[in-house]
């Protein structure tokens, strides 16, 4: 008598050659969302310090903060700042830490913008991080890139911070030194 062996499942060679195949693709696929978190992480940061600039340009506007005289900064803390969204978390997921993260106002002086009538040039730099280290240093808003977000090594300020206030009497930027006007810390 003949049996009938009846052919179900997979053979081990079928198996490991699955295994094998996703293994490859795990290779492929990992480094490349862990990519694409990392640059969606840097862009959030760079959004929320905007963020932080625009609420402060606001709030500038409506005199809840000195804005400065020509050849002075005021520095505004981010802690100080209430944004309609956001949180107090970095996108990494740490805390800011408060003594690094603020805006910073500087008066370049009197500019003319093609006619005879004179405003005053008010430029906006901020400066964030988390205490991980993850962040940037005191940057001009408008020229904040995705390479000046360092992960684990940002924030360690180009400015130097001193006194109760954590903010030093002058600053130096782009070759000019600036004195402070007015600084805005929490207490």
């Amino acid at each position: 008598m003949k049996t009938i062996k009846s052919k179900k499942g997979f053979t081990l060679i079928e198996l490991l050659a699955v295994i094998v195949i996703l293994a490859v693709l795990l290779m492929i696929a990992v480094p490349a969302i862990t990519d694409t978190i990392e640059r969606a992480r840097k862009d959030t940061y760079i959004s929320t310090a905007k963020a932080y600039i625009n609420e402060v340009r606001y709030e500038a506007i409506q005199e809840e903060y000195t804005l400065p005289a020509s050849g002075k900064y005021t520095v505004v803390a981010t802690d100080l700042i209430k944004l309609e969204r956001g949180s107090k978390k970095s996108p990494f997921g740490k805390d800011y830490d408060k003594t690094k993260c603020y805006v910073v106002i500087v008066n370049n002086g009197t500019a003319y913008n093609g006619t005879s009538e004179a405003t005053e040039d008010y430029v906006y730099y901020v400066a964030m991080s988390d205490t991980q280290g993850n962040g940037f240093n005191l940057t001009e808003e408008n020229s904040i890139t995705r390479g000046d977000v360092k992960k684990g090594s940002g924030g360690k300020s180009n400015v130097a911070l001193s006194s109760s206030t954590g903010v030093g009497a002058s600053l130096s930027l782009a070759g000019k030194t600036y004195s402070l006007e007015k600084a805005y810390a929490a207490s």
